[in-house]
């Protein structure tokens, strides 16, 4: 019983580890295209202003 809740427990936490890797990739995708965007945004501005 022991040994095998214990188990559960351990695959419980790889897939918690694995969903906070996915998570994070996702999250840094994002948060990269919003940032060429947000770059983007301010080089057309910076034209219009000119």
């Amino acid at each position: 019983m022991g040994a095998f809740g214990l188990r559960i427990t351990t695959l419980q936490l790889s897939t918690l580890n694995l969903s906070v890797i996915v998570v994070a990739i996702l999250f840094a995708r994002y948060s990269i295209k919003l940032y060429f965007l947000w770059q983007n945004i301010l080089v057309i501005s910076s034209y219009i202003r000119e």
